[in-house]
């Protein structure tokens, strides 16, 4: 299920989400979906490649992606479209 917390502690979960969500030390644990790579290398080669995402930090992104093998990209963050 979902886990609850207490309301009054709401505001101080979402301050340690936003000053530590998007660094290095997390994203670490991120893995693309088996096979992605693949289709990426694929698409690359006949298309230009968009990536939408809610993610804020551009630099963390980008290096992110750079140590997936994922380059020459057009990166849209999604909430400048909404």
């Amino acid at each position: 299920g979902d886990i609850q917390y207490p309301p009054e502690r709401y505001e101080d979960i979402m301050n340690f989400y936003r000053k530590n969500f998007e660094t290095m030390k997390y994203l670490k644990y991120d893995k693309l979906i088996p096979g992605m790579y693949d289709v990426y290398c694929s698409l690359k080669e006949k298309y230009p490649i968009n990536i939408v995402t809610f993610r804020g930090n551009r630099k963390t992104l980008l290096k992110q992606l750079d140590g997936f093998g994922i380059s020459d990209v057009r990166v849209i963050n999604q909430a400048s479209i909404l």
